[in-house]
Parts: structure tokens; sequence; C-alpha cells
């Protein structure tokens, strides 16, 4: 069976939202590569709770984040979006540090699945693709 994962990161300082790290999608991942995700954020989890918390007022963050797996249309599982209040902003930078191995290492067993050679290539035209988007950038100043 194959698997559509998405994981959410948000971070606020106080009610605000300080940096909505975006949401990750992934589509057509297998069983392995969900059962190395399910791992991975129970470890992050773990990793999180066990943090110090922030006691400063001007150096409090919380993290949040959420994990969807859906397959054929349905959930089969979503964490919620999870908050790990009382954060320190170095606490935030080892998370973001963390993540990204994390996500590197999810990438890499992606990859691995879904490797396409190419069978045909050819050497790009720097200046083709600087006028495609100008052309682009172009016709979105329109739009507004």
């Amino acid at each position: 069976m194959a698997y559509d994962i998405s994981v959410q990161t948000l971070i606020y300082r106080g009610d605000v939202l300080f940096a909505d790290l975006g949401t990750m999608r992934w589509f057509g991942v297998s069983e392995k590569v969900r059962w190395w995700l399910a791992g991975s954020c129970k470890t992050t989890a773990f990793w999180l709770i066990g943090l110090s918390e922030s006691t400063r007022p001007d150096d409090d963050y919380t993290l949040k984040y959420r994990t969807r797996i859906d397959a054929n249309g349905m959930v089969v599982s979503d964490t919620g979006l999870l908050e790990f209040p009382h954060l320190s902003y170095v606490d935030l930078i080892r998370f973001e540090r963390w993540a990204v191995n994390q996500l590197t290492e999810m990438t890499d067993l992606f990859a691995d699945e879904h490797v396409a050679t190419a069978t045909s290539v050819r050497h790009r035209s720097k200046f083709r693709a600087i006028m495609a988007l100008a052309w682009q950038r172009l016709h979105l100043g329109e739009s507004k």
C-alpha cells in the first residue's frame, strides 16, 4: 500500500507566529518509509520533551508540529498539532538542525524507492531560463 505523508511545523513566540516552516509532503510512500517516519516522530517528541524549559519571557517559544498519513483518501494517522512550549531560541535552532537531519534521512529513503534514470538530457540554456523567469515575473506583476 502507498501512503501520502505531510509534516507541518510552526513556531510561536508568545501568541505571535514567529516562523512557519511549511508543510512538507511526500506521495506514494512505502510501508518501510511510513514506519521509519513513525519512529522518527516518536524519537523527536521524546527528544523535545527532554529539553529544558525556558524561564525567560523574552526567550520563550512554542514549537508546534503535526504529522498526517493518508492512504486511498482515508486518514490513517493524524497527530493533530502537538505543542512543545517554553523552548529557548537555542533549543529551537537545535530542533531545526535535528529536523533537517531527520528529513534528509527520510528523503534518502524515499529517493531510494523512486529512483528514475534520465533517458535523455541536454544542457540547460541559462539565457532561456532567465528569460522564462523574467516573463513569469512580468505576468505575475500584472495579476496584482
